[in-house]
């Protein structure tokens, strides 16, 4: 019987009043939290050494992530997914800790490469992570990117990155040229045509022409 159901039964098991005494709460509380969904504790019953650990917002440990080959094989490479699956859940209940890993876990060394996609992707998450929780300042980077966007000011844009030379070599890979690129009033995802931004630019610049 698993803890889910032995809890929905009113069953309090040994493994809640572990948790219990080691949060210092009310083992009915464990019990009303896994009851409920809140709270999990997972515990492979074939593992005899192991200690139950309670997982959910009424205890300190808010997210059980595993970023290692889980519930398929089927998939290599895969990690940085898996990195953003775990934020998104991580985030959500105040997951203050995130795991490095690199598109090479289980597969081999990483190289030097590969350790630096690791890197950035943690820092993408754990910023997401702090803009999700509110803390105080997370959003300015962000506040500002919006504005350097607005105003196509390119040189801006990639000083704000978090991989600044990723996303400016990228950016350069769409140009046949670099001086004047600097000078684009669109980017490519629309293309000069349709770029909403460009457009509501031209249209105050209209307004602000038949004002004056």
């Amino acid at each position: 019987m698993t803890q889910l159901q032995s809890a929905r039964m009113g069953i309090v098991t040994e493994a809640m009043k572990i948790v219990a005494a080691d949060e210092g709460i009310e083992v009915e509380r464990v019990r009303a939290a896994v009851a409920s969904g809140e709270a999990v504790i997972p515990l492979n019953v074939h593992h005899i050494n192991a200690r139950p650990v309670g997982v959910g917002r009424l205890f300190r440990t808010k997210i059980n992530a595993n970023l290692g080959r889980s519930v398929t094989h089927s998939g290599k490479g895969d990690e940085l997914e898996k990195l953003a699956v775990a934020l998104k859940a991580g985030a959500t209940y105040g997951a203050s800790l995130l795991c490095y890993v690199t598109p090479a876990e289980h597969l081999g060394l990483p190289d030097e490469e590969e350790v630096h996609q690791g890197c950035i992707a943690y820092r993408i998450a754990a910023h997401a992570g702090d803009v999700a929780r509110g803390l105080p300042g997370a959003r300015k980077i962000d506040d500002e990117m919006a504005k350097a966007r607005a105003s196509f000011d390119w040189d801006r844009q990639f000083g704000l990155c978090l991989d600044p030379e990723c996303a400016q070599t990228r950016w350069l890979k769409t140009r046949s040229f670099m001086d004047e690129a600097h000078d684009d009033d669109h980017c490519s995802m629309c293309g000069k045509q349709f770029c909403a931004v460009r457009t509501s630019r031209r249209i105050r610049e209209l307004a602000r022409c038949a004002e004056s």
